[in-house]
């Protein structure tokens, strides 16, 4: 076996890491073939990747070059018969860094977990699918909570009373038309996504002025609100419901709590790659997300009835590259369905 140098992941004294084949999103584990009570949030719906979309770098730290807007500067190009090419500057300020960090979550394997599946490698296998679980809420947990902190954002609106996605005689649809619009003038460019939370949707569903425009003769559908407003706003819609689980200290028992409620953030990104314009990326390197089986010194499989543990790293920085990008609007549901 040998070790893996890729990442600095502190594992107990004598422990060496080594790939335990393909992890495949596909594969259903033996201990999910069982009857199963299991609580997971809808990874499909997750916002963080178009958020933050990837981008591969080749140093744990660097710069992040800002040219403004003098790539959208009109400049003379004629010249004289036989003439000089008419020259210009371009100024560069690297007014941001980036620091990949790493992160790493691991679980034990028991003998007693070798035993009772069908082959060793399945036990391994089961516990990375729900370790993986658990490492990509913690992604989209960081996300959520930057996207929709107005002390993180920097353009952010508040909706009045009278304003409020569930009020008598509000437009929600004239509201996010606006909000998009000033988002236009500040990043040049109208917002390409909308992330909305689920009470924000459903109260559209139900709001007057939203079946009026769209001549519904009662209130809609989530899908087909959705679709309409992909249509005339010209963006794709994402609806995030994403909780997170308080446990004991065991973790079978606790309490869920929603993420973030009552609020919509609009962005603009261009194709995730390191010089174009957007609001933010995850800058990654090394391949990203690995999944790694550990094994156990003799001694410690004898002494606690251990075989081994596996691991679910990576090494990356989730980074707000441009504030002009992103506008964030709260309060848009007086009553906050549970």
């Amino acid at each position: 076996m040998n070790n893996d140098t890729t990442h600095q992941f502190s594992l107990p004294a004598g422990i060496n890491l080594f790939a335990a084949g393909d992890f495949q999103d596909a594969y259903i584990p033996e201990l999910l073939q069982q009857m199963l009570r299991a609580y997971s949030n809808d990874d499909t719906k997750y916002v963080w990747k178009k958020v933050f979309p990837e981008v591969a770098v080749k140093k744990p730290k660097g710069k992040i070059a800002n040219l403004g807007m003098q790539a959208m500067s009109i400049y003379e190009t004629r010249k004289g018969w036989k003439g000089g090419a008419n020259k210009i500057e371009f100024g560069v300020k690297l007014e941001d860094e980036r620091s990949l960090q790493e992160h790493a979550l691991y679980t034990d394997i028991y003998k007693s977990d070798i035993d009772n599946a069908d082959a060793p490698i399945d036990a391994q296998r089961d516990k990375m699918f729900i370790l993986k679980w658990s490492y990509d809420l913690s992604k989209e947990y960081a996300c959520l909570s930057a996207i929709f902190d107005t002390n993180t954002i920097t353009n952010h609106t508040s909706l009045t009373n009278a304003n409020r996605f569930d009020a008598p005689l509000s437009d929600p649809i004239a509201i996010l038309y606006t909000q998009a619009k000033l988002l236009k003038d500040t990043c040049w460019s109208r917002p390409t996504t909308i992330v909305m939370t689920l009470d924000s949707l459903i109260a559209m569903v139900n709001n007057a002025q939203v079946i009026s425009r769209f001549k519904f003769t009662t209130s809609p559908t989530v899908p087909n609100l959705i679709e309409l407003m992909k249509n005339v706003l010209g963006v794709e819609i994402i609806v995030t419901e994403a909780q997170k689980y308080i446990g004991d200290n065991d973790g079978l028992e606790g309490t869920l709590q929603y993420l973030v409620s009552s609020s919509v953030f609009m962005f603009y990104n261009e194709a995730p790659w390191i010089y174009t314009k957007g609001f933010g990326k995850t800058f990654t390197r090394n391949g990203g997300t690995k999944v790694l089986a550990a094994a156990y010194p003799i001694t410690e499989q004898m002494k606690e009835g251990l075989d081994s543990l596996v691991v679910v790293m990576d090494e990356y920085d989730m980074h707000i590259v441009d504030q002009k990008c992103a506008r964030l609007i709260t309060t848009t549901v007086w009553y906050i369905a549970s």
